[in-house]
C-alpha cells in the first residue's frame, strides 16, 4: 500500500500509523536514503538520547523529517530542541528537511512547521493510509502506549500442567493456529501448547529457529497467536514466548509494539539471545528486512 506524504498535514497525520501506536511526548523521525526512498521511522521519548544515529549512517540514511510531539514544552523549548536535534543529525551526515511540532496526534489538533511558521490541523489519523497499513499488519495506531502495554501484560489463568506435547505436535498446532488465523478455536488447549512451546524452545535452538521462521513468514498472525499463548504461562516461560512475538511484531514494521512486547518479556525474566539481538535492532532502528534475513540465514544454515 502506497502511503502519501505530500504535505505537513499528511506527515503529522501519518505518525500513529508509521509508529504503530499513538505517541505522546515523543520525537519521531522519518528516515530517507540518498535516492529519496523511505527507509524507517524511529521514535524516542522526548528526553532520551538519539542512540540510533550511528547505525543510521550504516543504512545509508541521508535525510529525515522530524515531528516533535509534546504538550509539556513551550514553543521556545520546542524550537531549541529542534535545533539541538538538527545539529546531532548533521554531525552524522543526516540533513533535516522538515521540522514539525504538534501537541498530540489527534483529529483537529494543531501542528506548526518550526522552520517557516505555517500552521494547520491534523486530519483523522484513524483513516489515514498509514493507519490502514498499520492495522493490516497488526498495528494499533489508535491506541496509546499505556493501552498497548496493558493489553500485552494481560494474563489468563496460569497453566501448571506438565503433560507436554511432542516437539512436532507443538509446532504443527502452532503453525495451524497462525496459518488459519483461528486462534480462539485452535487454542482451546492453549495452556498446554504454551507450556510445550516454552519447554521445547528452552531446550532446543533448532526448535526456537523454527518458531522464529514461522514468525518471519507470517509475522502479523504469529505476533497475535504467540502473545495470546504467553498469557497462560509465567516467569521465564512467558518471556520465551513473548520474544518471538516481539520479533514477529517488528517484522510487520510495528517497532512500537515490538518494544512493548520485548519489555514485557524482559520483566518476566532474563532476555534470551534473540531478545537481546532484537533489543539492539530496535535501538539501532534497523529495517525489519535486515532481521528477517538474519532469521532466514540461521534456519537455512
Amino acid at each position: 500500500m502506497a502511503i502519501k506524504l505530500s504535505t505537513d498535514t499528511d506527515i503529522v497525520t501519518a505518525v500513529s500509523g508509521l509508529v504503530g501506536f499513538t505517541p505522546r511526548e515523543s520525537i519521531v523521525s522519518l528516515m530517507f536514503g540518498d535516492a529519496g526512498q523511505y527507509i524507517v521511522t524511529t521514535r524516542q521519548d522526548i528526553d532520551a538520547q538519539a542512540t540510533h544515529l550511528p547505525q543510521m549512517e550504516q543504512l545509508g540514511i541521508v535525510a529525515t523529517l522530524l515531528i516533535i510531539i509534546t504538550e509539556d514544552l513551550t514553543a521556545d523549548q520546542v524550537n531549541q530542541l529542534a535545533d539541538q536535534l538538527a545539529d546531532q543529525y548533521r554531525r552524522h551526515g543526516i540533513t533535516m528537511h522538515r521540522r514539525l511540532h504538534t501537541t498530540q496526534v489527534s483529529h483537529g489538533a494543531s501542528w506548526r512547521n518550526i522552520d517557516d511558521g505555517t500552521t494547520g490541523l491534523v486530519d483523522d489519523p484513524e483513516v489515514s493510509d498509514a493507519a490502514l497499513h498499520s492495522q493490516m499488519s497488526g498495528g494499533q495506531p489508535n491506541r496509546d502506549r499505556d493501552q498497548m502495554r496493558a493489553d500485552v501484560e494481560r494474563t489468563t489463568t496460569e497453566y501448571t500442567g506438565e503433560d507436554h506435547l511432542a516437539e512436532y505436535d507443538a509446532l504443527v498446532r502452532l503453525t495451524a493456529a497462525v496459518t488459519t488465523g483461528a486462534a480462539t478455536e485452535l487454542l482451546s488447549e492453549g495452556g498446554r501448547l504454551a507450556k510445550s512451546l516454552a519447554a521445547h524452545s528452552a531446550k532446543s535452538g533448532h526448535f526456537r529457529d523454527l518458531v522464529l521462521d514461522l514468525a518471519r513468514q507470517q509475522p502479523a498472525e504469529s505476533a497475535h497467536v504467540l502473545t495470546e499463548l504467553a498469557r497462560y504461562v509465567r516467569g521465564t516461560e512467558r518471556g520465551i514466548l513473548l520474544t518471538p512475538a516481539a520479533v514477529a511484531a517488528y517484522l510487520t514494521g510495528n517497532g512500537g509494539r515490538a518494544r512493548i512486547i520485548l519489555e514485557t518479556a524482559a520483566a518476566s525474566g532474563e532476555l534470551t539471545r534473540m531478545g537481546t539481538l532484537l533489543e539492539q535492532v530496535l535501538d539501532a532502528g534497523l529495517p525489519p528486512t535486515e532481521l528477517a534475513a538474519v532469521i532466514k540465514a540461521a534456519v537455512e544454515g
